[in-house]
């Protein structure tokens, strides 16, 4: 049967998007209701401002980007643990009804993902840089308020309401926003044990319905729980000859926990999987080394080395001091996955003291960082010291093997 035709009975109202500014405008300015959501509670002016502010001005996806004019209001809106109180709360509620609760579990964990997003995404995290984090926590919401739909040529994409259950089973023929998986991760980790069998089974293909999609890859690994991690080992050391299948696993590891990062890290070396060229392309996307290809000898020199300073991080600041170049990217990289701020004295260590070679190798890693508060100094410094004659270096620093 098709999509649209099973999910009928779930379509949510045309112009769905504009009903809900509209209500949260008459909301915000006249403190009333326009009653086409009579499930949905009433809103604090203030409350209101913000649920228009999240959701942005077009019914698509924008992101907030850092130094724009949205992302310097966060800090007007936000106050820290908004959800705590009772009026914002209802905002969650507005949004996502039953479901509230697990929105607000994944709003608490996203200091600690990534704050780089697309191709040219590190896997840093900045748990304790307030612009990041606001900015994280803003643009989830501003992804989760899109509802599941399917495309179609004639019309208006239609929306629909669909359970948890629904939106996993259905993922590979309706297009659910691109964060929600966050809030399957959050079911899992808060004890819904019935999400993590379905996904189980769909996983083990005992599902009539549901196939394994990216999405669900990724809810799995963004739990903290350790034996999401295990049935994705499963699933990766199973796929053998399905190269798609193993890309599409370790291109979303970075986007997710720290802890399946570290875990898979471990796995890939246990079982040599650096010969296959999806971990190649994947480790080049986490750690922004530059390669097209590399010998075997050096991927698995680079993620042994990873999984060294996952597993013992009082080695990091020896690491830094090592004369060979690997050593300490890597052990940048680890520290940058912990705490991208906590690199920093390490890299004007590197620039103020070290070779040109470590000069170059400072500024390469600035560079993956994309935090200009991270990268200026560094810049400022290298042209006073009259490092522009070296920066065609940048593309062999870490080539020292």
């Amino acid at each position: 049967m098709e999509i649209t035709k099973k999910l009928e009975s779930k379509k949510l109202i045309k112009n769905y998007y504009e009903k809900l500014r509209k209500d949260l405008v008459e909301q915000t300015e006249k403190g009333l209701s326009t009653h086409v959501f009579p499930e949905k509670p009433m809103l604090k002016k203030e409350v209101a401002e913000l649920g228009l502010f999240l959701m942005g001005k077009t019914n698509y996806y924008e992101a907030m980007t850092l130094g724009s004019k949205e992302a310097e209001k966060l800090k007007e809106y936000i106050k820290p643990d908004i959800w705590e109180d009772a009026d914002y709360y209802k905002l969650l509620v507005y949004y996502f009804g039953e479901n509230a609760d697990l929105v607000k579990h994944a709003w608490n964990r996203m200091p600690y993902k990534m704050y780089q997003t697309s191709y040219f995404r590190r896997s840093f995290r900045a748990p304790h840089n307030e612009r990041y984090v606001l900015m994280n926590q803003a643009n989830l919401m501003r992804e989760l308020v899109r509802a599941p739909s399917v495309y179609s040529y004639d019309s208006h994409d239609q929306n629909y309401d669909l359970s948890l259950e629904e939106q996993i089973v259905y993922d590979n023929e309706v297009s659910n926003n691109s964060s929600q998986f966050y809030v399957w991760s959050a079911a899992i980790d808060t004890g819904n044990t019935a999400i993590y069998q379905l996904i189980e089974d769909i996983i083990f293909n005992k599902h009539t319905e549901g196939k394994v999609s990216r999405n669900i890859v990724k809810a799995l690994l963004n739990s903290e729980k350790k034996h999401c991690w295990e049935l994705v080992e499963k699933l990766l050391l199973a796929a053998q000859r399905q190269e798609g299948l193993r890309q599409t696993i370790l291109e979303a590891l970075d986007e997710t926990s720290i802890g399946a990062l570290e875990y898979m890290t471990n796995v890939i070396v246990e079982h040599k999987l650096t010969r296959f060229s999806s971990v190649v392309r994947s480790i080049d996307t986490w750690t922004g080394l530059g390669w097209e290809s590399e010998k075997e000898s050096v991927v698995k020199n680079i993620v042994s080395l990873a999984h060294t300073y996952f597993s013992n991080p009082e080695l990091v600041p020896d690491a830094i001091k090592s004369k060979n170049n690997n050593e300490v990217y890597m052990g940048l990289w680890v520290q940058g996955v912990w705490d991208v701020d906590k690199t920093v004295p390490y890299l004007h260590q590197l620039f103020d003291k070290g070779s040109v070679e470590k000069k170059c190798l400072a500024i390469k890693f600035a560079t993956e960082t994309g935090d200009p508060y991270i990268q200026m100094p560094l810049y400022y410094k290298a042209v006073l010291g009259g490092m522009q004659r070296y920066w065609h270096l940048l593309g062999a620093t870490c080539q020292n093997y």
